[in-house]
């Protein structure tokens, strides 16, 4: 069999969901920032992009997300329409919240730094995707990017 790439992936998923209604694509993170090289040198956008064409539609957010801080992560799901392909991913964590000292700048975001849940309903069902960051960033990224942001112990919540 003959295999590679996103769009390789593309076809197989589009297929898959042509025939399986109520289809949802989701992803448990680290789209951003644990990616090759390539990907990288342009802020990941590429890695966006692909995720786009993929289809996805739901993402929990991983540690990779706060590579370069929750500004530049609001950014790639948000405001940078302007030069590419806007993330169309609903991006979800309950366990990520802003410390009080700058709860403030996260305003537009409730108490939560991302919606805690996304809702699909299917037919009379609806169905909530959880999104939980593992406690995890705290320790293994640049204490700069996440210090206006703690991460709960996601067994609490």
């Amino acid at each position: 069999m003959d295999v590679g790439g996103v769009e390789f992936m593309t076809t197989h998923v589009r297929a898959s969901a042509a025939t399986t209604p109520n289809t949802v694509v989701v992803a448990a993170g680290d789209i951003i920032g644990a990616t090759p090289l390539l990907s990288a040198l342009f802020h990941d956008e590429p890695s966006i992009e692909s995720m786009n064409l993929l289809g996805l539609q739901i993402a929990s957010i991983g540690n990779h997300e706060f590579d370069e801080g929750v500004e530049e992560l609001w950014r790639m799901q948000e405001a940078a329409a302007i030069r590419w392909t806007a993330a169309r991913t609903a991006t979800t964590s309950r366990s990520v919240v802003p410390l009080p000292r700058r709860e403030r700048a996260h305003a537009r975001h409730g108490r939560d730094v991302f919606p805690p849940y996304a809702i699909r309903s299917f037919g009379n069902a609806r169905v909530a995707f959880i999104g939980l960051t593992l406690e995890g960033p705290a320790f293994v990224t640049v204490p700069s990017n996440v210090e206006n942001v703690e991460f709960a112990d996601e067994a609490t919540q």
